[in-house]
């Protein structure tokens, strides 16, 4: 393990990654941000983030948002260790929890931290890639982060449902080539999708980075909300990034 320490923003966070591993990017920010700016998020307010990683989520909305707790699921054992790392570096663990666990078996055990119904909103940053597309990396880290090995697209759709309140909220940021695929999906758990962001990499590009909201019961209507980009022309980054960013 390479371990590199971090200094992310957001008031002082500092973040443990390892070099050989799944490294957190600008997807997880602008995750964070859209969970923050689309919902009022009060102090009563549990969320759950499902695929963790190092918590960069949970570390991010800690300091963006005021809800009471949130949790941390991880299915990768260093990667799990790694935030429970982070939580203790950040003096964040009265307010953050982490799980070890699959997201395949939370519906199994609905109890402790992970109870039915029993939190307001879930974030998640899911593998990319569906099991078998694709090169899959020898790194296992690597490959568990960016493809489907472990847990596929229903699996967190299932865990989202069972976990979120009615009108409860998901936010989630994948691939635009998924779109179809997800949004059938969300409907077989009932999650209306209700807001959709895409994000390219300068301006005009081809999007490769999608956001989106959804809502347990919500009724069907979509705002699609406008595009945007990471860089500009010059290679600076955009408004609306260094936003999410804080700067």
């Amino acid at each position: 393990m390479k371990k590199r320490v971090d200094d992310i923003g957001f008031g002082g966070l500092k973040l443990v990654q390892d070099e050989d591993a799944f490294c957190y990017g600008t997807d997880a920010v602008l995750l964070a941000n859209m969970a923050c700016t689309e919902l009022q998020i009060t102090e009563d307010m549990r969320i759950c983030d499902l695929g963790t990683n190092t918590a960069v989520i949970p570390l991010i909305m800690s300091a963006r948002c005021k809800a009471k707790e949130i949790v941390g699921v991880e299915v990768q054992e260093q990667a799990f260790e790694l935030a429970k790392e982070n939580l203790v570096l950040n003096s964040l663990t009265d307010r953050l929890k982490l799980v070890l666990a699959n997201v395949k078996d939370i519906k199994g055990m609905d109890s402790g931290l992970l109870g039915a119904a029993s939190f307001n909103a879930v974030t998640t940053n899911p593998p990319y890639m569906e099991s078998g597309r694709g090169l899959v990396s020898g790194n296992t880290a690597k490959a568990i982060a960016r493809h489907e090995l472990l847990a596929g697209l229903e699996d967190f759709f299932e865990a989202a449902a069972f976990l979120l309140n009615e009108g409860g909220s998901l936010f989630m940021v994948h691939r635009p080539g998924r779109l179809i695929d997800i949004c059938e999906e969300s409907r077989r758990f009932a999650l209306e999708p209700k807001a959709i962001q895409l994000v390219s990499g300068k301006p005009g590009g081809v999007p490769n980075i999608l956001l989106m909201h959804f809502v347990k019961g919500g009724k069907r209507q979509l705002n699609w909300l406008e595009n945007i980009s990471v860089r500009n022309e010059d290679g600076s980054f955009t408004k609306e990034v260094l936003e999410a960013y804080e700067i």
